[in-house]
């Protein structure tokens, strides 16, 4: 019986909802569920058969660094084509994109290489010249 009255409660909350409560209850659901899908991601959990107490966690997801990148033309549009160490490469359409799906680390690296490469010779198109200018922009310091 007490489960029955404490169910009836939950449908009479839900339906007393605002949407905006609604709105933000998915929200919140959606965030834990994307949380717990990123931990399966970079945990594999291996029981130890000595001790079935004992659980061992390592590392899946470990990023693999950026070495180089190329600007590409593909239907007379500009994609940065950035190349990893595993000889794995990705296409970004914008550097917006890019900026996206890079951490910290990546866009470091991306920064020596691009620093590297512009130390000795100037951008000869635009869109090196962006590229150049913005990650100067994000990681030197300025005189302010």
């Amino acid at each position: 019986k007490e489960e029955m009255e404490k169910e009836e409660e939950e449908i009479i909350k839900s339906i007393n909802e605002t949407p905006a409560q609604k709105a933000a209850k998915r929200r919140r659901l959606r965030e834990q569920a994307k949380e717990a899908k990123d931990l399966k991601k970079q945990l594999e959990v291996v029981a130890n058969e000595d001790d079935d107490v004992f659980i061992e966690a390592t590392l899946i997801g470990t990023k693999v660094l950026v070495v180089n990148y190329e600007i590409v033309m593909l239907n007379n549009k500009h994609r940065y084509k950035i190349f990893r160490a595993d000889d794995t490469h990705q296409l970004y359409t914008s550097f917006i994109t890019l900026l996206k799906n890079f951490n910290r680390e990546d866009l470091e690296d991306l920064w020596k290489i691009v620093k590297t490469k512009f130390s000795t010779s100037k951008p000869t198109n635009f869109t090196d010249d962006y590229l150049l200018v913005t990650l100067k922009n994000m990681f030197e310091k300025t005189d302010a």
